[in-house]
């Protein structure tokens, strides 16, 4: 106790300087924040994004800000779209600094997420099955065991199929299920389109044919998620992967189709497929706890294996897949030779105009029903 009888308290004034008095107050820092995003040039902004993505044209379509940034959304004549995240000078007090902390934090969390995805891929990568199908209960306490295949693909075409013990009979399976879902009716789908769909199948057929090496026909079986698409993975807030959700198609598969998720080989989202490569090759090289003919077989994610397996989760991705890859080593004229080349088979002509007479009948056929939309 203070002689007068009360407590001492603590005192927050201090010795000051006029110097302090100098510090902007936060009404000054906000002006001074809105004034500078003011000041930005738009046309400024295109050039930069332009000058990151090979002169290719841009144009601002939105943009947005926080406290501490300014954010602008350009698309560029791809229809891809990029944010130019510029940090707002006035409200930072080591702005380049921050930028740099930042980037390496994200690089840090971004590769301990991808090296904990590819251990848990690599778990189910190890775990053998003696054949290739979907796992159902047990009549017994033995647990789970082999039954018939169920897959996205069968379930969508609402087809049935048994279970492979060779690995080149389980392709030669999908891609008839593929071709067959190709040249199903179709409504508003012309002989062109037709022809196209015939010409894409056929060229993917070597890919399909090579997929397997003789000496792995019998195995190994492995267990496959076919879906492990972000929106499946759950991260807590370390960014540690917590679980994996959407097993209702997973089944096992030969071990050479059993890949990383699409997403990160580029066979979707292509946008940042370079980014997602990046770190799947750093987490791969790094990780010496992978196997190691893992580790070898993923360091190339434009093998055919991976093409294969893509297209068989996801048929309709077969342009996609095409267009991205074989055709990529073409250019236009070498294409429409190829494709003028194989419809000189009068076969395929007669084959391409039944079905788009087909198409045809069966749009009419929605009309009738009043079943038809455009957008379907």
């Amino acid at each position: 106790m203070s002689p007068a009888g009360q407590e001492n308290v603590a005192t927050v004034t201090r010795d000051t300087s006029h110097a302090e008095y100098l510090t902007l107050t936060d009404d000054e820092v906000a002006r001074a924040s809105d004034q500078f995003v003011e000041s930005l040039v738009p046309e400024k902004i295109e050039a930069l994004a332009s000058r990151y993505h090979g002169g290719r044209k841009c144009r601002i379509v939105d943009q947005a800000r926080g406290s501490y940034n300014a954010c602008f959304f350009v698309k560029f004549d791809d229809e891809e779209i990029r944010v130019v995240r510029i940090p707002i000078a006035p409200a930072l007090y080591k702005p380049w600094q921050a930028l740099l902390s930042e980037v390496a934090t994200l690089d840090t969390v971004k590769a301990h997420f991808f090296r904990t995805l590819l251990r848990y891929l690599a778990e189910m990568w190890v775990l053998e099955l003696p054949a290739i199908g979907s796992l159902v209960p047990s009549d017994d306490a033995s647990g789970p065991v082999l039954g018939d295949l169920l897959t996205q693909s069968l379930n969508d075409a609402r087809r049935d199929l048994p279970s492979f013990v060779s690995a080149r009979a389980y392709v030669d399976s999908q891609f008839d299920l593929i071709s067959e879902y190709l040249l199903s009716p179709r409504h508003d789908f012309s002989e062109d389109d037709v022809r196209y769909d015939i010409f894409c199948i056929t060229s993917m057929k070597p890919y399909f044919d090579t997929a397997i090496k003789p000496e792995f026909d019998n195995g190994p079986f492995v267990l496959s998620h076919p879906d492990t698409r972000p929106s499946n993975i759950i991260v807590n807030e370390k960014m540690d992967i917590v679980g994996i959700i959407d097993w209702q198609f997973a089944s096992s598969v030969p071990r050479q189709l059993c890949t990383p998720p699409s997403w990160i080989t580029g066979h979707t989202w292509t946008n940042h497929a370079k980014v997602f490569l990046a770190q799947l090759g750093v987490a791969t090289a790094l990780d010496d706890q992978l196997p190691e003919e893992l580790r070898r077989e993923w360091r190339t994610p434009s093998s055919p294996s991976f093409h294969v397996a893509h297209i068989i989760r996801r048929p309709a991705d077969l342009h996609h897949v095409f267009e991205n890859y074989p055709a990529k080593e073409k250019d236009a004229k070498q294409l429409e030779e190829c494709e003028a080349r194989l419809f000189r088979d009068p076969k395929l002509v007669s084959q391409a105009r039944l079905i788009a007479e087909r198409n045809l009948q069966y749009t009419e056929y929605l009309k009738s029903q009043g079943r038809y939309s455009k957008s379907s």
